[in-house]
């Protein structure tokens, strides 16, 4: 029998054995349907209705066409064939009812089935028993209506016939599985034998599998059921579970293993995978995961099993032995959340699994969300598991919609601490986190995180509280501040306080301890401190007497009352309104009552003709002279109020004091649920769901106002998040969408808009723009969302439009979507910007007018006055000159100014210390502004030019510092004016700003008249207001300053001018001068014509007030005389002249004099017309208080306006003779004439002449005067004439020399003239140098020349000073300066000589001992100039022979041939420098005058390649005269001791110099040996302190940092400096002091080179600076000479095997190194490192052998000593870290190795080094660290085995030092090489490690280069070194330079592993 039925069988049919071989089980599917139709026949039966499948078992003979067939069955063997059990249906439709029915035993009669046989519509059903078919033929059978034909079927009838009807067969649809296994079915597709026999398996039972080739795809199965096939209806039913149910019992015995392996063993566990060995291949496959450090066995369990427990032993295997060779290993953990970290942390997880495990520790960092495991790895493994479940059984429960205080609370660590003791009070372990606006609450159980989050909830509370008006005051004081700050102490961080931005809420977050005290204290405060008001009413004279006479005793009122929030206002005519508490008003009001009560009162009655017209005209003006002179207040009961119009505006504006508020109004609701809010304020600080920002569609927001604010707040993410997601940009009208980043918002849409063009397009792109903001945020649920005012910024769109299609789109908007989620829309306009406020808010007042809801605040055009008494500084409100730009005229000082950019003129050298705008500016901004000038501007800027700097600490951007020349001419001038301007406006207009304020330019001292000034800039704003339509700038505002009265009326006047052209002011928006009412200049001059008039009599009463009835008295009295002096008999009045302009005045002051000339006042003042830019106040002064010039006298007075002087003298008589001369100054003609415009008499002027000296027999009245420039010559006369001003008095003789700008002036006597000279004298700014005139011996007083020689006399040469540094602008300073004995120590000056052509000064004093003094001050420093001061010694001798030089020097004169030498130097020199000439000049041998007077030239040249060539010629002729010793000379500058900067020689040198020179060429001579410094007992002093000092971690990257960024350039600027280091201590003037600092160490402390600058005294990145600390050190290489005698005396020893340590050389060199680690090369060859250096690098060596030991050191022959050959060296400093290494190959077999070992270590050695003599430290296990940092080394022990001394130990220190090594030292015996300008006779080598020695024992010494240097790895008692670097010299202070090992290796091209160790040379061998 076939076993066709054998796939059928079910799971529990397969386990029972006999009865699988009796039951045939078939399946088929019943759809719902089915079961309803069907349930009355099922009854009894073991089916379900939610079962699919019905199981019916038969088995019976078929009937077929009355043929008996057999049926493919299991019969036993043997038996016999059953009874007739089969019966024939015929009628049926469906088969599964057929066989349910015919099995219910109760429906019909039938019992168990065995087997059901269907051909051609009959069925052949065949039971179990007998009796059953006899039972079921007995009855009648229906199903669904359908009556059944039942009969028996015989076999006798045949077998039923095969061919039935197979063409309506349907295969079933294919079976999709997921969720399998991926790495199951991985296992059976890649083994062949596996797939080929499962897909056997499934062909058998009719099933295809597609097998998934990802792990994401699926497995499906494909049914291959045909037609053809029997029977294969019946199977296609139940194929479909049966292929599934198949598939899965194949994979339910394989098995999937995930194996973990710890990281740093598992290379070493792959490794010994491939060695492990499989019995069957086909049933097991591992599967490595590298990068989770797993493998996955996946197969048959059987096999699986077995692998799995060989990779088990094979891991425990690598783990025992990594533990043999580590101990310990270190796991770090970062893939769990930070809530979980801290659930460990509250569970105590690492306490408790360091006391479980002892050998393990845990530490967590929860910033880094970090867990680390150091310990063995079973430990490791252990704790993880535990970790795990901890994490893995964390209950989670959540607090939504926390408020923003609430969660500020909730991060406070002082309530973090107090929720912890809560929990623990109640022994519960709970975490929780902030997850935007929700707490999640964490605990280790449901029940525990249940009790937590009722504890966390109820630990913080909140209360709110709706402030009423008078109380908004109250939490805007100092009070509520104080109050405030108190309770945060007191509570201790418990308490956060939150006020809304209009102060009318207060919300308190607290937690419960203290929510009863809390509450209860600021109600109560509140309620104290509540603010009311009253009005205190009194006359008003007595209002206006106190107002002016006591306004300080009202303010001394309210300060004191301060506390009771006590303001007083003045409001005239009414009274006065106080404000504060009651207690505050109850106090203020008794002491202002007690105040009005001190006032006296009386009345008085004035009855004169016409009193009352002449009250309303001069009589006010009497009536305010009277109240300047007596303390009281007049008041005309007829007459109109009068000069109160400021207070009148105060008492207009004044409002309630109240704090500026930045809700402009709360709300308007224009639709819906939508309403809007309009703000005052920036973007960025806005708290929101969405933020809107306008941008470039370039999406670059570093351009732009709001975006920058917006990167600036949010971070750099807005920026990289717009790249990666628009890398192209967006279209105009589009918005890229990113997050907040840090803004308080969820999103943020930056939209693109174009420029103004046309409205429709405009208007279209701004409603699009705004649509898609909206959408975007209603896509989001968000609820709130900020506009900025769209395109009103450098876009140019009108803000009346924005405004007005902003309000109305989100009013459409709101119509439209009336479910929107959008609840708020607010509108954000920038405070500063006044024009879209106003627009915004007429806009509001538009909506609010339409019915809808306002807010409380109603938004008005201008903001009213907040608090009292603030000075306005506005003097117009704005002057529109055309499109955007709108000017404002304010009174008061740039400094304080709030603008984007302010404008400032100051000098071209950019020194802010002069003139008054730029010292406020510096003193207000800080220093900052100096600095950045002097950085970014290192020569100054150029007359119209400007210099751009930060804004520091004022209210600015930037600021703009120009240069503007003095006044000169009109033309000039106001084109330098426009081009400053102009570069200021475009400064701003790139930068994107909107307001600019420029001061009155050039008004000062430079003397531009202010009237063209007005003008001019008037007319520039216009201008480019209009070339510039689209330009950012939309405020410009000139700040005058508010004494400057006459810079005011020139702005005022001109503002009126420009008014007047626009429509839209008016004449009140100009400015009015405070001295002077407006009268219009065109009044024709009839209404002028004065006339005589009877007055009618009348009474006019006034009513007086005073402090004392005396001033009443004195006040009546007063007014009375100046009333009856002004009044005729029959009445006639003047008309008040004040009311008239100046021409005005001029024509009555005319017509008075003809008619009334006998009653004229005296009149002290005249006219001066034609003044020019020279003439200012100070030169006008001195002119005319010289009488003998002008015919002038004291001047009490002198006014300058609009070009035109007005002077005031003591008498009139004075003003009249001088209105009656001539005035001709500089050729110019000055028209002077009385204020009346009386005619002038002409007089002649005062002349000088000009000759060579003044003459002998009137020297001792004559003084010298330096600096005299022609342009102030003929001021200097009048000066010099002046008493008053200089001293002087009538001129005798005045002498000019131009060519010296000298002046002798001779005086009647030697009395006037030694006063003058003990005067310092100023004019028109510039400084003058007046000494005594004394001649010289010698008759002619020559300057000195170029060629400076012989020109100053022995006799006074010790007198006599050399200044170098003086510059032509600071001549006479200087002469000043060292003419003051206090300021430089010296005194009068004999002789005052300048060569400009060196810029040197010659000085000469009456006594050689204050020439000295002068010399020993100190520094001297003139205008910012360090000048350079030392004695002027007489001239070298010219003798040939060099053994005199430095004798007393004989009489010297020069003859033909110093004229022909000065001729050659003169030639190098002419237009410029000619090298071949200078060296032509040398190869002639010279004497050293002729050396001294080409070193002068070169100097005052100041050229440095002349420079350099002299000093090596020096240095080859020195060489030649001390012999082979090695010289480097270079010129410097001494600075040492108090030195000031002279002139020195430096010379370093190799050897002891016998003979000295102590001067050459005239200068002194430092002498210095190369392997020296004078620095060895302070350097002693600081290492000790260092030592005891650590080094602080946290400034090491810094400090790296700052040495990598700065270094180089340091080394190129500084060429005496040496190596850059680090320190914890400084060396200072009170000694040693711990402080970290960089260290600059030079050959020569306190001499700089010629030509360089200081070194820096400080370094800093991101405002932390560290000094510097200047020390005398070098870095030197450290090879040594071989015969030097070691302290270790076993490494030059011949060493059989070769060690590491012992001494090397080349063949042929003097010099050794050290042996360093052995290497393993490419060819399989062994070598060892060592320095290049030590091989001699860059001299030639004859023969590439090494020997060891080194040349000399023993008697040994060449052959014997050889160990190897160089092949390779490595002198890199280019790279980030230097390198000076050489590999050796070693090819001598007679040479042994002991690759981990040293050479031989005494027990003294390992004692001073830290080893006991039992426990040496061993190489054995070749242990490297390549690239070590600073915090594996930080203040770690180190160790080197060197050659000189031996084993030491060090202290690491630092990484990153910098270190000069000269090129000639690489070669020595050759010495340094000229360090002075020569940066490329040198290498830096950067990166290097320094190592500190420890104690008093060296830890490197020279010799030792090529050590290697090692850290201890402690492992079971052992001392285990592991290699870090190579040591290479040392600097001069004891620190030892190292190269990392890895830096090395890297270079000579080789790898970690080839470093040799013992069981790498036993592999080897």
């Amino acid at each position: 029998m076939s076993k066709v039925v054998n796939w059928f069988k079910s799971p529990t049919e397969k386990g029972n054995e006999e009865e699988a071989a009796e039951e045939n089980p078939l399946r088929e599917k019943v759809s719902g349907s089915d079961h309803e139709r069907c349930s009355d026949f099922f009854e009894g039966t073991e089916w379900k209705r939610n079962e699919d499948v019905v199981r019916v078992l038969q088995k019976r003979p078929l009937l077929f066409l009355k043929k008996q067939i057999s049926v493919e069955e299991y019969i036993k063997e043997g038996e016999k064939e059953p009874p007739c059990r089969t019966i024939e249906v015929h009628g049926f439709t469906e088969t599964a009812m057929l066989e349910m029915y015919f099995g219910n035993t109760e429906q019909s009669g039938g019992g168990k089935i065995t087997s059901v046989k269907i051909t051609d519509g009959v069925a052949l059903l065949t039971f179990a028993d007998q009796n059953v078919c006899k039972r079921v033929l007995q009855r009648k059978h229906k199903i669904d209506g359908s009556e059944l034909q039942v009969s028996v079927h015989y076999e006798s009838l045949g077998h039923i016939s095969e061919d039935h009807n197979r063409s309506s067969f349907k295969s079933p649809k294919p079976v999709k599985l997921e969720g399998l296994e991926f790495a199951k079915m991985q296992f059976l597709m890649k083994s062949e034998a596996n797939r080929t026999s499962i897909e056997k398996q499934l062909q058998d039972c009719f099933t295809v599998i597609q097998w998934p080739q990802t792990e994401t795809d699926c497995t499906t199965l494909t049914c291959a059921l045909t037609c053809d096939i029997q029977d294969c209806r019946k199977k296609a039913v139940f194929w479909p579970k049966q292929a599934e149910q198949n598939l899965n019992d194949v994979l339910k015995v394989i098995s999937v293993n995930d194996i973990k392996v710890f990281q740093e063993i598992f290379e070493t566990v792959l490794q010994n995978l491939q060695n492990l060995v499989i019995s069957n291949p086909d049933g097991v496959a591992l599967f490595v995961k590298k990068a989770e450090f797993s493998i996955q066995v996946v197969g048959y369990k059987a096999i699986a099993t077995l692998v799995v427990s060989d990779i088990e032993n094979i891991i425990k295997m690598a783990e025992a032995d990594f533990d043999r060779h580590n101990k310990q290993t270190k796991e770090s953990l970062t893939n769990l959340k930070h809530y979980q970290l801290k659930l460990l942390l509250a569970v105590k997880y690492p306490s408790k699994m360091e006391q479980k495990f002892n050998r393990l520790k845990v530490k967590i960092n929860l910033n880094k969300k970090m867990i680390v495991f150091k310990g063995f790895m079973e430990d490791i493994r252990s704790a993880q598991v535990a970790m795990y479940e901890v994490v893995h059984n964390a209950a989670v429960s959540q607090l939504s919609n926390i408020s923003e205080g609430r969660l500020c609370l909730y991060k406070s660590k002082q309530v973090k601490d107090y929720i912890v003791a809560k929990l623990k009070s109640k022994k519960l372990v709970g975490v929780w986190e902030v997850v935007g606006t929700d707490l999640n609450i964490y605990a280790n159980s449901n029940e525990v995180v249940i009790q937590s989050t009722d504890i966390i909830d109820d630990s913080v509370k909140e209360y709110q509280k709706d402030l009423e008006p008078p109380l908004r005051f109250v939490v805007q004081s100092q009070q509520w501040n104080d109050n405030m700050i108190n309770l945060d102490k007191q509570y201790q961080g418990k308490l956060h306080v939150v006020l809304a931005l209009d102060f009318s809420k207060l919300c308190l977050y607290f937690t419960d301890d203290i929510s009863g005290p809390l509450i209860k204290t600021v109600n109560y405060f509140l309620s104290q401190h509540r603010i009311f008001e009253k009005k205190v009413t009194c006359k008003s004279g007595t209002i206006r007497l106190i107002q002016r006479r006591k306004r300080d005793e009202l303010d001394k009122i309210a300060r004191d009352l301060a506390h009771y929030y006590v303001q007083i206002a003045i409001q005239l005519e009414v009274g006065f309104r106080i404000w504060g508490t009651q207690d505050g008003i109850s106090h203020a009001s008794f002491r202002l009552q007690k105040l009005i009560d001190m006032v006296k009162h009386r009345d008085h009655e004035l009855q004169k003709p016409g009193i009352a017209g002449y009250m309303k005209g001069k009589g006010k003006d009497h009536i305010v002279t009277v109240e300047n002179q007596i303390p009281c207040v007049i008041l005309a009961r007829e007459q109109e109020q009068y000069s109160f119009e400021e207070n009148e505006k105060e008492m207009d504006n004044f409002v309630m004091p109240k704090m500026p508020v930045k809700l402009i109004s709360n709300e308007s609701s224009v639709h819906g649920n939508i309403s809007i809010k309009v703000v005052k304020g920036e973007m960025a600080m806005e708290k929101v769901d969405v933020i809107v920002n306008t941008t470039s569609y370039s999406l670059d927001l570093t351009n732009g106002t709001v975006s920058q604010s917006l990167l600036k707040t949010g971070g750099q993410i807005l920026q990289e998040e717009c790249k990666m997601k628009y890398p192209n940009g967006i279209k105009d009208g589009d918005i890229a969408v990113t997050r907040g980043g840090k803004l308080d918002c969820q999103i943020v849409c930056h939209g693109a808009l174009k420029s103004w063009c046309d409205e429709t397009t405009n208007k279209k792109m701004l409603h699009e723009l705004m649509k898609k903001c909206l959408d975007e945020c209603e896509k989001g649920g968000f609820t709130r969302i900020s506009f900025p005012a769209l395109g009103t910024g450098h876009l140019n769109y009108p803000r009346n439009f924005v405004a007005k299609e902003m309000f109305q789109h989100i009013y459409t908007y709101s119509r439209d979507n009336p479910a929107s989620s959008i609840k708020e829309v607010r509108f954000v306009v920038y405070r500063k910007d006044e024009s879209t406020i106003k627009a915004f808010a007429s806009e509001q007042q538009k909506w609010s007018s339409r019915g809808t809801r306002s807010g409380q605040y109603s938004l008005t055009a201008e903001e009213c006055s907040i608090m009292p008494k603030v000075p306005v500084k506005l003097i117009s409100n704005e002057l529109s000159v055309h499109g955007n730009i709108s000017i404002k005229v304010v009174k008061g000082e740039m400094a304080n100014e709030e603008v984007d950019v302010i404008v400032n003129t100051t000098s071209y050298s950019l020194d802010l210390s002069n003139g008054a705008v730029s010292q406020s500016l510096l003193k207000k901004g800080g220093q900052i502004l100096q600095e950045e000038c002097k950085m970014k501007y290192l020569s100054g800027i150029k007359d119209g030019d400007i210099a751009v700097t930060r804004g520091g600490n004022l209210d600015c951007q930037i600021v703009c510092h120009g240069a503007l020349k003095s006044w000169c001419d009109e033309t000039t001038n106001k084109k330098i004016l426009h081009e400053l301007m102009k570069k200021c406006l475009d400064e701003c207009e790139k930068g994107g700003f909107t307001s600019i304020a420029f001061p009155a330019l050039g008004t000062g001292i430079l003397n531009y008249p202010r009237h063209i000034v007005a003008k001019e800039m008037f007319q520039h704003i216009y201008t480019y207001s209009r070339d510039n339509p689209s330009s950012s700038i939309k405020e410009v505002r000139f700040v005058v300053y508010q004494k400057d009265q006459s810079t005011i009326k020139a702005f005022a006047s001109e503002q009126q001018k420009w008014s007047s052209r626009e429509t839209s002011h008016t004449a009140e928006d100009s400015i009015r001068p405070d001295d002077e009412d407006q009268v219009s200049d065109k009044l024709p001059l009839k209404s002028l014509q004065l006339r005589k008039a009877v007055a009618p009599i009348n009474t006019v009463w006034i009513d007086v007030y005073a402090w004392e009835k005396s001033d009443l008295d004195d006040a009546i009295s007063k007014l009375n005389y100046l009333l009856d002096n002004d009044f005729s008999a029959d009445g006639f009045a003047l008309p008040d002249i004040k009311t008239f302009n100046s021409e005005q005045k001029k024509q009555i002051s005319v017509k008075e004099s003809e008619e009334e000339e006998e009653k004229d006042p005296p009149n002290l003042t005249i006219e001066v017309h034609g003044l020019t830019e020279r003439l200012n106040e100070d030169w006008l002064k001195m002119y005319f208080e010289n009488s003998k010039r002008s015919g002038g006298g004291d001047v009490s007075g002198i006014e300058i306006t609009d070009g035109i002087a007005f002077i005031t003298f003591a008498d009139e008589d004075i003003a009249r003779r001088v209105a009656g001369r001539q005035h001709v100054v500089s050729g110019c003609t000055l028209d002077v004439k009385l204020y009346e415009l009386t005619k002038c008499k002409s007089a002649q002027n005062l002349s000088w002449t000009t000759s060579n000296e003044p003459e002998e027999s009137v020297t001792h009245c004559t003084i010298e005067v330096g600096g005299v420039t022609k342009r102030i010559l003929e001021t200097v006369q009048l000066y010099f004439e002046n008493k008053k001003r200089s001293g002087g008095d009538e001129i005798v003789k005045f002498e000019y020399k131009e060519e010296n700008k000298m002046a002798y002036i001779t005086y009647k006597s030697e009395e006037v003239a030694r006063r003058v000279a003990e005067h310092q004298h100023v004019v028109l700014g510039c400084t003058l140098d007046v000494i005594l005139y004394k001649p010289p011996k010698h008759k002619s007083a020559q300057n000195l020349s170029w060629t400076t020689s012989n020109e100053l006399e022995e006799s006074v040469a010790h007198c006599t000073i050399q200044v170098r540094g003086v510059t032509k602008r600071i001549l006479e300073t200087v002469q000043l300066y060292f003419e003051n004995k206090k300021r430089s120590g010296g005194d009068e000056i004999v002789k005052f000589e300048y060569k400009k052509e060196n810029k040197m000064a010659y000085i000469t004093y009456e006594s050689e001992e204050v020439a000295k003094r002068v010399v020993s001050h100190g520094l001297h420093k003139v205008e910012g100039h360090t000048l350079e001061v030392k004695l002027c010694m007489p001239p070298p001798p010219r003798y040939e022979d060099r053994d005199k030089i430095g004798q007393t020097p004989g009489d010297f004169h020069f003859d033909r041939e110093s004229s022909e030498w000065r001729i050659e130097i003169r030639e190098i020199f002419l237009d410029e420098f000619c090298k071949e000439r200078m060296e032509e000049f040398l190869s002639v041998k010279r004497n050293d005058l002729v050396m001294e007077n080409l070193l002068q030239v070169i100097l005052a040249n100041n050229n440095k390649e002349a420079l350099y060539i002299i000093m090596a010629y020096i240095s080859k002729k020195w060489k030649e005269d001390f012999g082979d010793n090695t010289m480097t000379v270079w010129l410097g500058l001494d600075h040492r001791g108090g030195k000031t900067g002279e002139e020195v020689l430096v010379c370093f040198h190799s050897a002891d110099i016998v003979s000295k020179f102590s001067k050459f060429l005239g200068l002194p001579v430092i002498y210095r040996r190369f392997d020296e410094t004078e620095m060895e007992p302070l350097e002693n002093r600081l290492q000790e302190k260092y030592q005891r000092v650590s080094f602080d971690k946290n400034d090491a990257a810094t400090i790296k940092y700052l040495i990598c960024e700065h270094g180089e350039h340091l080394f190129k600027i500084h060429n005496n400096l040496e190596a850059i280091s680090a320190s914890s201590v400084k060396s200072g003037k009170n000694g040693i002091i711990e402080q970290t600092s960089i260290l600059l160490y030079c050959r020569l402390k306190g001499v700089i080179p010629y030509g360089e600058d200081f070194f820096p005294e400080k370094l800093g990145l991101d405002g932390k600076w560290y000094p510097t600390d200047i020390r005398e050190g070098f870095f030197s290489l450290g090879m040594n000479p071989a015969q030097r005698q070691l302290s270790n005396p076993h490494p030059h020893f011949f060493n059989s095997p070769l060690r590491m340590g012992c001494s090397i050389g080349a063949l042929g060199s003097d010099f050794a190194g050290t042996l360093g680690p052995f290497v393993r090369l490419d060819t399989n060859d062994l070598g060892f490192l060592t320095c290049a250096h030590v091989l001699g690098i860059n001299s030639s060596l004859t023969q590439p052998s090494v020997m060891q030991p080194a040349d000399s050191e023993s008697g040994l022959s060449d052959g014997t000593r050889t160990c190897g050959t160089f092949i390779k060296e490595k002198f890199d400093s280019s790279a980030k870290i230097g390198v000076d290494a050489a590999l050796v190959r070693i090819d001598q077999k007679n040479r042994n190795v002991d690759p981990g070992g040293f050479v031989w270590l005494g027990s003294h050695q390992l004692l001073s080094a830290g080893f006991s003599g039992s426990k040496s430290p061993s190489f054995e296990d070749g242990m490297v660290i390549t690239n070590p940092d600073f915090e594996q080394l930080a203040n770690k022990r180190v160790y080197k085995f060197g050659r000189t001394t031996g084993l030491t130990q060090g202290l690491f220190v630092l990484d990153g030092a910098m270190l000069k090594v000269h090129k000639a030292s690489l070669s020595l015996p050759e010495g340094m090489p000229i360090p002075y300008g020569h940066f490329s006779n040198s290498f830096i080598m950067k990166g290097q490690f320094l190592v500190q020695k420890v104690g008093n024992d060296q830890f490197f010494s020279s010799g030792d280069s090529g050590a290697g240097v090692y850290v201890v790895k402690r492992k079971r008692g052992e001392n285990k070194l592991a290699l870090v670097g190579i040591a290479i010299g040392s600097i001069t202070s004891g620190e030892c330079a190292m190269t990392p090992i890895g830096s090395v290796l890297e270079a000579l091209g080789l790898k970690e592993s080839s470093i040799i160790t013992e069981a790498g040379m036993e592999t080897h061998q």
